[in-house]
């Protein structure tokens, strides 16, 4: 199993728990699975590796939204664009399995990450296995809390907690004493955290305790900090063109990055007169230059290339 799977259907599985929908989810991703199995065009889109995988990704969001919750959206999508192609379906199998299991466990969302029994939370994996599993988890809750717009708020504790573990010995020797059951290591951290930060803070550490060989844990929340802001600024992205877009124009486009970075992205137009037509489009590391001068610009460069060429 693909850890990185495991960890994002445990923090679903976490959310629809807390908000009172696992009877939901499981039934919407078992009546999935259930079609799957006779749709072998659909299986053949969805495991077919010529098919990059945010365009299988996009297949799947074109479908399901609107027809399935957004936690079972979320969940199929990440699971399609998250592991080998051919793996998709056995993948799609077993989180239907793992959502049901965690239901029927009857966990309070608020707890899951320490009321989870050790065979929900996985066999034991080395440090590799262990930031898969947390990123995975991060990755669903990051999403959940960036469109509520306390990311940054979450990144911040997480900053602070690791600062106060590294200045703190007997309490990072507390957090890493392996003769203690994980479980009363997040439950630690719990009582600690429980009313000084966001309950996404406290999910977040108590997860990361229990996913397996933690090695080093301000290692690994500065990782998750660093993890936070990445996400951050991978979701808000700015556009810039000659005249300003009009709301319909800003929608498809990030309709349309959606579908290519595999997540939500929000615009923000600016009008830049140095722009020439097109527009300019930078999410995180990814730029976008469809410009009329940025054209121009690389057919310049192909006649001199050309010219040089025949001289």
């Amino acid at each position: 199993m693909n850890e990185a799977i495991r960890g994002y259907a445990t923090a679903v599985a976490g959310m629809a728990a807390h908000g009172g929908t696992s009877p939901v989810l499981s039934s919407e991703l078992r009546q999935l699975v259930d079609f799957l199995a006779g749709a072998d065009e659909l299986q053949w889109a969805l495991t077919d590796t010529s098919i990059p995988v945010a365009g299988r990704r996009a297949i799947v969001e074109e479908l399901l939204t609107g027809k399935i919750g957004d936690l079972a959206v979320r969940l199929v999508s990440f699971t399609v664009g998250n592991d080998k192609a051919v793996e998709t379906v056995g993948n799609l199998r077993w989180v239907v399995d793992f959502v049901e299991a965690v239901a029927a466990a009857g966990i309070n969302g608020t707890d899951v990450s320490i009321g989870l029994p050790d065979e929900l939370i996985g066999p034991p994996v080395g440090r590799q296995g262990t930031h898969e599993r947390v990123s995975g988890y991060a990755a669903a809750v990051f999403a959940v809390v960036h469109g509520e717009g306390r990311l940054a708020e979450i990144e911040d504790e997480l900053f602070r907690f690791a600062r106060v573990v590294e200045g703190n010995g007997e309490l990072r020797r507390a957090l890493a004493d392996w003769n203690t059951p994980s479980e009363y290591r997040a439950r630690l951290v719990t009582d600690l955290l429980a009313t000084k930060a966001d309950r996404v803070t406290v999910a977040l550490v108590a997860y990361a305790l229990r996913a397996g060989n933690v090695g080093s844990l301000v290692a690994l929340l500065d990782w998750l900090v660093e993890r936070a802001a990445a996400e951050r600024n991978g979701r808000v992205g700015e556009v810039r063109t000659a005249v300003e877009l009009s709301g319909e124009q800003l929608e498809r486009m990030e309709a349309a990055l959606r579908r290519a970075v595999g997540h939500d992205v929000e615009l923000r137009s600016y009008v830049d007169p140095s722009v020439i037509g097109g527009a300019q489009i930078v999410v995180g590391d990814l730029e976008i230059d469809g410009t009329v001068k940025r054209k121009l610009q690389a057919a310049r460069m192909s006649l001199l290339g050309t010219v040089r060429h025949t001289r």
